[in-house]
């Protein structure tokens, strides 16, 4: 079996995702691959899984510290939570500038303290990299789940490829 090209409109959820087992997002060329062959497991393993069988939920390096960082690529910005506040209050208040930002959804709209950190290191599997201008939601209210952070399509687009497999649940980033 080869790989065929179609063009569609469609929103691809988790569901889907996981009948077609690997999703390959080809940045550059602005393309979604249901491959026909599966890429193998990368040597750095496994970083993720299915809360609940719901919730991709990825493993992300950070200052060596291996942190659950929910992945929803239906988010288009990132942001950390506040247990990853609580861990490095003292660094993200050395660095970080205080803020506030509104956010709407089905509930309504509500505001939340944040402090925005320049830049953060991190790393996904073997691929080390940085965010930049990223929020640090620094009360409880604000968390959907005890996750250090919320990632979305901007991850994504820091890199050229990244492939999301959920028969062997990793991603990986090139």
């Amino acid at each position: 079996m080869t790989d065929t090209i179609f063009q569609i409109d469609a929103v691809i959820g988790l569901d889907f995702m996981k009948l077609v087992r690997e999703v390959r997002i080809d940045v550059d060329k602005k393309m979604i691959v249901f491959p026909s062959e599966l890429t193998p497991l990368p040597s750095s393993g496994r970083n993720m899984f299915l809360d609940m069988g719901r919730r991709p939920i990825i493993e992300i390096s950070y200052c060596g510290d291996f942190l659950p960082i929910l992945f929803d690529t239906g988010n288009a910005a990132s942001c950390f939570q506040f247990p990853f506040y609580k861990r490095y209050q003292n660094s993200v208040d050395s660095v970080g500038v205080k803020s506030r930002v509104n956010l709407g959804g089905f509930g309504g709209v509500n505001s939340y303290d944040i402090i925005k950190i320049p830049s953060a290191p991190l790393k996904i599997g073997d691929r080390s990299f940085e965010m930049g201008d990223i929020a640090v939601f620094t009360s409880i209210d604000a968390g959907l789940g005890h996750e250090y952070g919320n990632f979305g399509m901007d991850l994504i687009t820091l890199f050229s490829e990244v492939i999301i497999n959920l028969h062997d649940l990793f991603i990986e980033a090139k």
